[in-house]
């Protein structure tokens, strides 16, 4: 076969060019061959690193990310934190205690003169603290068991104080937090994830709450929620203590309101008679209670 100068050169440019594109896709493959080897990556112009704090930065919280991953800088203790920095196209780590008069705070250092709330504003599923620039402390808690008093600061300065908020807790407030709604189609799914004091209410898991009503407090309005326990007696919405009188009825030990006793019926509490007035296990009526005091007064 007789090949001209023309075919030569075609035959010459064609391998070149196969030639530069096997470099091209080796280079790539053995780039990650080797990297899967030696766990290490390999350096590549594609490879780049971005910070946002470009560099060391312990008073400023951000991210550092290369083409594979994303950090960000973070606490490690109340003093003391994690610094993510790009060392060239990779990223890097290193640990720093903050100053004194510092504490690490969301990834950063700052100052203990400064108002402070630990979850960072109104989060009523998380029981934080929030602490003024003089370091008086607030703690989220109930107010009763539907509300909820959340603290957040005005602002992150030394001229930021902590605000009380008051939250309805759907589900009730418990420690300080509000309750979750959480799926369920039976008692026994609530206490294999939170144990006893839970039941399934309309497919969802909800604590018991417990109203306790006593003398001093009266009745208490019950909560608008789908499950509660009265330690009393329930009428009209509202759990009343035992031994409450109310319609010529009072509380009984049996969780519900029963007519008052008449003269001369057993009794044991004041309360079951219609005079208030058990003497000797007996109801007495207000006339003979008059007689027996005036006695007492004319004796002595």
């Amino acid at each position: 076969m007789v090949v001209t100068k023309g075919g030569v050169r075609i035959l010459f440019f064609t391998s070149l060019v196969l030639i530069l594109l096997i470099s091209f896709v080796s280079a790539g493959f053995w780039s990650n061959f080797f990297a899967k080897i030696t766990g290490n990556p390999v350096s590549s112009s594609n490879n780049t690193c971005s910070d946002g704090d470009l560099g060391i930065d312990i008073y400023h919280t951000t991210e550092v990310s290369n083409t594979t991953i994303t950090y960000q800088d973070k606490c490690v203790n109340d003093s003391s934190l994690i610094e993510y920095y790009c060392d060239e196209s990779n990223v890097k780590s290193s640990y720093h205690s903050c100053p004194v008069g510092n504490s690490c705070l969301f990834g950063r250092c700052v100052s203990n003169q400064i108002c402070r709330d630990i979850d960072r504003g109104l989060n009523m599923f998380v029981k934080a603290t929030c602490r003024d620039s003089s370091g008086k402390q607030f703690s989220d808690s109930c107010s009763d068991i539907i509300y909820l008093k959340d603290y957040a600061c005005t602002s992150e300065t030394a001229e930021g104080k902590c605000v009380e908020y008051s939250i309805f807790c759907s589900n009730g407030c418990v420690d300080g937090v509000c309750l979750e709604t959480i799926e369920c189609d039976a008692d026994g799914d609530c206490q294999y994830a939170y144990g006893e004091g839970y039941t399934c209410q309309n497919g969802v898991c909800l604590e018991t709450i417990k109203v306790v009503p006593n003398e001093e407090t009266g009745p208490i309005n019950l909560p608008d929620i789908s499950f509660y326990g009265c330690s009393g007696c329930v009428e009209d919405k509202k759990c009343y203590p035992f031994g409450y009188r109310k319609g010529g009825e009072y509380c009984s030990d049996n969780f519900y309101f029963i007519a008052q006793l008449k003269e001369k019926s057993k009794c044991d509490n004041n309360f079951e008679c219609t005079s208030n007035s058990c003497v000797s296990g007996q109801c007495v009526s207000e006339g003979l209670l008059k007689k027996i005091l005036n006695w007492f007064k004319k004796i002595f």
